[in-house]
Protein backbone atom coordinates (compact mmCIF):
# COMPACT_ATOMS: atom_id res chain seq x y z
CA UNK A 1 0.00 0.00 0.00
CA UNK A 2 1.61 3.23 -1.18
CA UNK A 3 -0.36 5.85 0.74
CA UNK A 4 1.20 7.82 3.60
CA UNK A 5 -1.55 8.08 6.18
CA UNK A 6 -1.50 11.22 8.32
CA UNK A 7 -4.26 9.83 10.51
CA UNK A 8 -2.56 6.45 10.91
CA UNK A 9 0.85 7.30 12.31
CA UNK A 10 -0.21 7.42 15.96
CA UNK A 11 -1.73 3.94 15.77
CA UNK A 12 1.42 2.58 14.16
CA UNK A 13 3.65 3.93 16.92
CA UNK A 14 1.41 2.61 19.69
CA UNK A 15 1.23 -0.82 18.03
CA UNK A 16 5.01 -1.26 18.15
CA UNK A 17 5.24 -1.19 21.96
CA UNK A 18 6.72 -4.40 23.42
CA UNK A 19 6.74 -6.01 19.96
CA UNK A 20 8.22 -9.46 19.48
CA UNK A 21 9.67 -10.96 16.30
CA UNK A 22 8.75 -14.41 15.00
CA UNK A 23 11.25 -16.19 12.66
CA UNK A 24 10.08 -18.18 9.61
CA UNK A 25 10.53 -21.92 9.34
CA UNK A 26 11.11 -21.81 5.56
CA UNK A 27 11.43 -19.40 2.67
CA UNK A 28 11.36 -19.64 -1.11
CA UNK A 29 11.35 -17.18 -4.01
CA UNK A 30 8.57 -16.93 -6.57
CA UNK A 31 11.31 -16.85 -9.22
CA UNK A 32 11.89 -20.58 -8.67
CA UNK A 33 8.40 -21.37 -10.03
CA UNK A 34 9.73 -20.89 -13.54
CA UNK A 35 6.45 -19.27 -14.60
CA UNK A 36 7.90 -16.08 -16.04
CA UNK A 37 8.60 -12.74 -14.41
CA UNK A 38 6.01 -12.82 -11.64
CA UNK A 39 4.90 -9.93 -9.48
CA UNK A 40 2.37 -11.40 -7.07
CA UNK A 41 -0.08 -9.18 -5.19
CA UNK A 42 -2.07 -11.88 -3.38
CA UNK A 43 -2.02 -15.50 -2.21
CA UNK A 44 -4.74 -18.03 -1.32
CA UNK A 45 -5.09 -21.69 -0.35
CA UNK A 46 -7.14 -24.34 -2.13
CA UNK A 47 -8.35 -26.38 0.85
CA UNK A 48 -9.04 -29.43 -1.32
CA UNK A 49 -5.59 -29.76 -2.89
CA UNK A 50 -3.54 -27.94 -0.24
CA UNK A 51 -1.87 -25.88 -2.97
CA UNK A 52 -1.25 -22.14 -3.01
CA UNK A 53 -2.60 -19.81 -5.70
CA UNK A 54 -0.85 -16.52 -6.44
CA UNK A 55 -2.46 -13.51 -8.10
CA UNK A 56 0.29 -12.32 -10.46
CA UNK A 57 0.05 -8.90 -12.07
CA UNK A 58 -0.15 -9.10 -15.85
CA UNK A 59 0.03 -12.91 -15.78
CA UNK A 60 -3.03 -14.41 -14.07
CA UNK A 61 -3.34 -17.05 -11.34
CA UNK A 62 -0.36 -19.29 -10.66
CA UNK A 63 -0.68 -22.54 -8.68
CA UNK A 64 2.19 -23.91 -6.61
CA UNK A 65 2.76 -26.47 -3.89
CA UNK A 66 3.55 -25.13 -0.41
CA UNK A 67 7.15 -26.24 -1.05
CA UNK A 68 7.41 -23.97 -4.12
CA UNK A 69 6.88 -26.28 -7.11
CA UNK A 70 4.91 -24.85 -10.04
CA UNK A 71 1.70 -26.76 -10.78
CA UNK A 72 -0.35 -24.71 -13.29
CA UNK A 73 -1.18 -21.23 -14.57
CA UNK A 74 -4.57 -19.70 -15.42
CA UNK A 75 -3.61 -16.76 -17.65
CA UNK A 76 -5.50 -13.52 -18.09
CA UNK A 77 -7.28 -13.57 -21.46
CA UNK A 78 -10.54 -12.47 -23.12
CA UNK A 79 -12.62 -14.44 -20.58
CA UNK A 80 -10.46 -13.45 -17.59
CA UNK A 81 -9.69 -9.74 -17.73
CA UNK A 82 -7.45 -8.10 -15.13
CA UNK A 83 -9.41 -5.22 -13.55
CA UNK A 84 -6.50 -4.18 -11.38
CA UNK A 85 -7.06 -7.09 -9.01
CA UNK A 86 -5.48 -6.79 -5.57
CA UNK A 87 -6.11 -10.17 -3.90
CA UNK A 88 -7.71 -13.58 -4.42
CA UNK A 89 -9.37 -16.35 -2.42
CA UNK A 90 -10.37 -19.87 -3.48
CA UNK A 91 -14.01 -20.80 -2.90
CA UNK A 92 -15.15 -24.28 -1.86
CA UNK A 93 -16.19 -25.21 -5.41
CA UNK A 94 -12.70 -24.40 -6.73
CA UNK A 95 -13.67 -21.08 -8.31
CA UNK A 96 -11.93 -17.83 -7.38
CA UNK A 97 -13.15 -14.59 -5.83
CA UNK A 98 -10.99 -11.57 -6.63
CA UNK A 99 -11.08 -7.97 -5.49
CA UNK A 100 -10.44 -4.82 -7.42
CA UNK A 101 -10.65 -1.56 -5.47
CA UNK A 102 -14.42 -1.09 -5.77
CA UNK A 103 -15.80 -4.41 -6.91
CA UNK A 104 -15.47 -8.16 -6.50
CA UNK A 105 -15.35 -10.70 -9.33
CA UNK A 106 -15.72 -14.46 -9.62
CA UNK A 107 -13.77 -16.62 -12.04
CA UNK A 108 -14.04 -20.28 -12.96
CA UNK A 109 -12.86 -22.23 -15.96
CA UNK A 110 -16.39 -23.03 -17.21
CA UNK A 111 -18.10 -19.64 -17.00
CA UNK A 112 -15.12 -17.29 -17.15
CA UNK A 113 -15.25 -14.02 -15.22
CA UNK A 114 -18.43 -12.49 -13.78
CA UNK A 115 -19.21 -9.58 -11.44
CA UNK A 116 -19.78 -10.95 -7.94
CA UNK A 117 -20.19 -8.23 -5.30
CA UNK A 118 -19.81 -4.48 -4.81
CA UNK A 119 -17.89 -2.99 -1.89
CA UNK A 120 -19.80 -0.58 0.35
CA UNK A 121 -19.41 2.92 -1.18
CA UNK A 122 -17.65 5.53 0.93
CA UNK A 123 -19.25 8.74 -0.37
CA UNK A 124 -18.61 11.20 -3.16
CA UNK A 125 -15.45 12.71 -1.67
CA UNK A 126 -13.67 9.43 -0.93
CA UNK A 127 -11.39 7.07 -2.77
CA UNK A 128 -11.26 3.40 -1.87
CA UNK A 129 -8.38 0.99 -1.45
CA UNK A 130 -8.81 -2.72 -0.78
CA UNK A 131 -5.85 -5.09 -0.52
CA UNK A 132 -7.32 -8.26 1.02
CA UNK A 133 -9.96 -10.96 0.66
CA UNK A 134 -10.35 -14.33 2.40
CA UNK A 135 -12.93 -17.08 2.86
CA UNK A 136 -14.32 -18.47 6.08
CA UNK A 137 -15.38 -21.95 4.89
CA UNK A 138 -17.24 -22.73 8.12
CA UNK A 139 -19.80 -19.97 7.48
CA UNK A 140 -19.47 -19.50 3.71
CA UNK A 141 -18.46 -15.88 4.23
CA UNK A 142 -15.91 -13.90 2.26
CA UNK A 143 -14.23 -11.06 4.13
CA UNK A 144 -12.72 -7.98 2.50
CA UNK A 145 -11.03 -4.98 4.11
CA UNK A 146 -11.80 -1.70 2.31
CA UNK A 147 -10.19 1.56 3.41
CA UNK A 148 -11.51 4.99 2.47
CA UNK A 149 -9.51 8.19 1.98
CA UNK A 150 -10.18 11.84 1.41
CA UNK A 151 -7.03 12.98 -0.32
CA UNK A 152 -4.13 11.35 1.59
CA UNK A 153 -6.12 11.06 4.83
CA UNK A 154 -7.63 7.81 6.03
CA UNK A 155 -11.25 8.40 7.08
CA UNK A 156 -12.60 4.85 7.42
CA UNK A 157 -11.32 1.27 7.65
CA UNK A 158 -13.70 -1.69 7.64
CA UNK A 159 -13.95 -5.46 7.44
CA UNK A 160 -17.01 -6.45 5.41
CA UNK A 161 -18.48 -9.92 5.03
CA UNK A 162 -20.17 -11.19 1.85
CA UNK A 163 -21.94 -14.47 1.18
CA UNK A 164 -19.79 -16.77 -0.94
CA UNK A 165 -22.97 -18.20 -2.46
CA UNK A 166 -24.26 -15.02 -4.11
CA UNK A 167 -22.13 -12.07 -2.98
CA UNK A 168 -24.71 -10.29 -0.81
CA UNK A 169 -23.48 -8.15 2.09
CA UNK A 170 -23.74 -9.94 5.45
CA UNK A 171 -21.74 -7.81 7.89
CA UNK A 172 -19.75 -4.58 8.07
CA UNK A 173 -17.35 -3.83 10.94
CA UNK A 174 -15.61 -0.54 11.70
CA UNK A 175 -11.94 -1.33 12.44
CA UNK A 176 -10.69 2.25 12.23
CA UNK A 177 -9.85 2.31 15.98
CA UNK A 178 -7.31 -0.51 15.49
CA UNK A 179 -5.22 1.50 13.01
CA UNK A 180 -4.66 -1.68 10.96
CA UNK A 181 -5.19 -1.73 7.19
CA UNK A 182 -5.17 -5.31 5.94
CA UNK A 183 -2.75 -6.28 3.19
CA UNK A 184 -3.77 -9.93 3.52
CA UNK A 185 -6.20 -11.95 5.66
CA UNK A 186 -6.79 -15.57 6.68
CA UNK A 187 -9.50 -17.04 8.93
CA UNK A 188 -8.30 -19.48 11.61
CA UNK A 189 -10.53 -21.98 13.47
CA UNK A 190 -7.66 -23.98 14.99
CA UNK A 191 -8.56 -23.23 18.59
CA UNK A 192 -12.34 -23.53 18.32
CA UNK A 193 -13.03 -19.81 18.65
CA UNK A 194 -12.47 -18.24 15.24
CA UNK A 195 -9.82 -15.60 14.74
CA UNK A 196 -8.55 -13.70 11.72
CA UNK A 197 -4.88 -13.25 10.84
CA UNK A 198 -4.16 -9.91 9.18
CA UNK A 199 -0.80 -8.79 7.80
CA UNK A 200 0.32 -5.21 7.35
CA UNK A 201 3.85 -4.15 6.42
CA UNK A 202 6.11 -6.50 8.48
CA UNK A 203 3.59 -7.36 11.21
CA UNK A 204 1.03 -10.11 11.82
CA UNK A 205 -2.08 -9.16 13.79
CA UNK A 206 -4.64 -11.52 15.26
CA UNK A 207 -8.19 -10.18 15.24
CA UNK A 208 -11.29 -11.47 16.97
CA UNK A 209 -14.27 -11.82 14.66
CA UNK A 210 -15.83 -8.67 16.15
CA UNK A 211 -12.97 -6.58 14.74
CA UNK A 212 -10.66 -6.07 17.72
CA UNK A 213 -6.93 -6.85 17.91
CA UNK A 214 -5.88 -9.39 20.52
CA UNK A 215 -2.17 -9.49 19.71
CA UNK A 216 0.57 -8.86 17.15
CA UNK A 217 4.11 -9.94 16.29
CA UNK A 218 6.72 -8.76 13.82
CA UNK A 219 7.60 -11.19 11.02
CA UNK A 220 11.34 -11.69 10.62
CA UNK A 221 12.58 -11.01 7.10
CA UNK A 222 9.27 -9.67 5.74
CA UNK A 223 9.59 -6.26 4.16
CA UNK A 224 6.07 -5.46 2.88
CA UNK A 225 3.42 -8.18 3.24
CA UNK A 226 1.03 -8.61 0.31
CA UNK A 227 -0.97 -11.62 1.47
CA UNK A 228 -1.28 -14.51 3.90
CA UNK A 229 -2.68 -18.05 3.71
CA UNK A 230 -3.06 -20.64 6.47
CA UNK A 231 -2.00 -24.13 5.35
CA UNK A 232 -1.70 -27.17 7.65
CA UNK A 233 -0.61 -25.23 10.71
CA UNK A 234 1.64 -22.80 8.86
CA UNK A 235 1.01 -19.17 7.92
CA UNK A 236 2.42 -18.48 4.45
CA UNK A 237 3.19 -14.78 4.05
CA UNK A 238 3.75 -13.27 0.61
CA UNK A 239 6.34 -10.49 0.68
CA UNK A 240 5.37 -8.08 -2.08
CA UNK A 241 8.73 -6.30 -2.06
CA UNK A 242 11.01 -9.35 -2.09
CA UNK A 243 8.55 -11.51 -4.05
CA UNK A 244 9.07 -14.49 -1.83
CA UNK A 245 7.08 -16.70 0.52
CA UNK A 246 7.95 -17.15 4.16
CA UNK A 247 6.23 -19.88 6.16
CA UNK A 248 5.69 -19.22 9.86
CA UNK A 249 4.65 -21.89 12.32
CA UNK A 250 1.20 -20.88 13.52
CA UNK A 251 1.85 -21.95 17.11
CA UNK A 252 5.09 -19.95 17.19
CA UNK A 253 3.22 -16.89 15.95
CA UNK A 254 0.59 -17.37 18.66
CA UNK A 255 3.34 -17.70 21.29
CA UNK A 256 4.91 -14.45 20.06
CA UNK A 257 1.74 -12.37 20.23
CA UNK A 258 1.93 -9.30 22.46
Amino acid sequence: MDKILSGFLLFAIVGCTNATTTPPVSRWSLAQLGAGDLHATGVAINRTTGNLWFLARGVGLVEATPAGQHVSTLPFDASFVDHGFTDVTVLDDGSFALTANGEGYRYDRLHGETSFFCLVPGGDQTTMDNEAITLDPSTGTMYVAPAYFIGPNLVSARISGYAASDGHLMSDLDVMPTGVLAQGMAVDSSEGAQRMWIVQHDTMYRFTMDGTVDGSTALAGVSEAAGVALVAGQLYVLDGTNQDIRAFDRDAVVAGLR
